[in-house]
């Protein structure tokens, strides 16, 4: 075994000590298939026939702030209490989630504000809680390769990750860092590809500019679950590898 493997090894061990101590984390398999489903195509887009016309982007960006925020804000303060995620915590997060797609998602295929203008918004609700000059390293280096909040979601609990790890809170970093990429995996993944469907399915009744962003937003999402988000765990692992900086 490469000395890297095992010193991962050893610290999964601390991180499933630390798991039995929590009460267990064998629960992933009990979250219904249904409730990875995104809600994109339930949500009502506002009609610019019956509203006035600016209401529905910045309803939109509202929510995109506001639920950033919050997703941002809950993952702190459970992480501040010395703890992960609980089953019951997770879920909620991963509502934040569907609600953060969805504005996202109107923003940008319907109402055609640049992806650019969306992910930075995403960025200055997520990195405030960030103490660490890691963390925050790790965060600057990557939020300008993300697309859509799918990657940006997960670039955050890793940068929380790095950020525990980094102010004397290695063995919950680690811990953070393996229930992330199994919440990954088992919560968020089939949630995101139920997205991609979800798009693929209304790309046929949609012409022009919508349509081309739809196409777009799509290819990024199949992009960031294939690629970038893989990367960004990658890449926070080896931060995680290295000797505490305290």
């Amino acid at each position: 075994m490469r000395p890297v493997e095992k010193e991962w090894k050893d610290r999964t061990l601390i991180r499933q000590n630390t798991e039995r101590k929590e009460g267990g984390f064998p629960w992933w398999g009990k979250i219904a298939l249904g409730a990875t489903a995104v809600v994109v195509g339930g949500v009502v887009l506002y009609e610019l026939g019956v509203t006035v016309f600016g209401a529905g982007p910045k309803a939109a960006a509202d929510q995109l702030e506001y639920w950033s925020k919050e997703y941002a804000k809950e993952l702190h303060e459970i992480t501040a209490q010395n703890r992960l995620p609980t089953a019951a915590e997770e879920y909620a997060l991963k509502k934040k989630q569907d609600q953060i797609d969805t504005a996202y998602n109107k923003l940008f295929t319907v109402y055609g504000v640049a992806r650019d203008v969306l992910i930075a918004a995403l960025a200055v609700a997520a990195a405030v809680w960030l103490a660490s000059a890691l963390a925050r390293g790790y965060w600057n280096t990557h939020v300008g390769k993300v697309n859509t909040p799918a990657a940006t979601t997960q670039l955050l609990r890793s940068a929380q990750a790095i950020d525990l790890y980094a102010t004397g809170h290695a063995g919950l970093a680690v811990a953070l860092q393996d229930q992330t990429q199994a919440a990954f995996q088992s919560l968020y993944s089939p949630a995101f590809q139920a997205e991609i469907i979800t798009l693929q399915t209304m790309i046929p009744t949609l012409t022009g500019t919508q349509l081309v962003l739809t196409q777009l937003l799509v290819q990024n999402l199949q992009l960031e679950l294939a690629t970038t988000i893989p990367t960004l765990f990658m890449a926070a692992r080896q931060i995680l590898l290295l000797p505490p900086p305290f």
